[in-house]
């Protein structure tokens, strides 16, 4: 038998705040109850209050089977083809900080370029000294590797083998 601690306190605070249009950012230690808190509690709460399956959505992305929604611009697109109507949607993003960030494409040559915060000070140095990832790849091969993905993108690696980060560019 498992005890579900049912955090009324924090999900009335939630509930009060949920329809003023703005963004809630639920912080706290790991396994503390955060995504239990929303994906269950809160939802619960919604369908409870005649809020439709199908008007909340709740996206895991450290789920492997939504890599792909780590590019924003896939997060955006599979959130606008959920939304069918203009009535309120609730969106519910557990680790919306694995999500890619956007760098400015007028400092990347008409790209947009995304990439982890973790590396984006390390990327911005090997784009500042080379023309190209190819061209980085070559003249620091202890350093940085890095290959195709299927899909045209690039991924680059450090050369004890963790993966740093991976390129995603858009023409505009």
């Amino acid at each position: 038998m498992s005890m579900i601690f049912e955090r009324n306190h924090y999900l009335r605070q939630i509930i009060s705040l949920s329809k003023n249009g703005r963004v809630k950012i639920i912080t706290g230690i790991r396994r503390c109850g955060k995504s239990f808190l929303l994906k269950t509690l809160f939802t619960r709460y919604l369908r409870n209050n005649g809020i439709g399956d199908d008007h909340i959505i709740y996206l895991a992305l450290d789920d492997i089977s939504n890599n792909r929604l780590l590019n924003p611009m896939e997060l955006d697109s599979y959130i606008r083809c959920l939304i069918k109507d203009n009535s309120t949607y609730y969106v519910i993003l557990d680790e919306i900080q694995r999500v890619f960030t956007i760098v400015n494409p007028i400092l990347t040559e008409g790209k947009i370029l995304l990439t982890t915060n973790e590396v984006i000070s390390a990327v911005r140095n090997a784009w500042s000294k080379y023309q190209n990832m190819t061209d980085a790849y070559c003249r620091t091969r202890s350093t940085f590797s890095s290959f195709r993905l299927a899909n045209g993108n690039e991924c680059v690696v450090n050369s004890n083998g963790t993966s740093y980060t991976c390129k995603f560019s858009y023409d505009l």
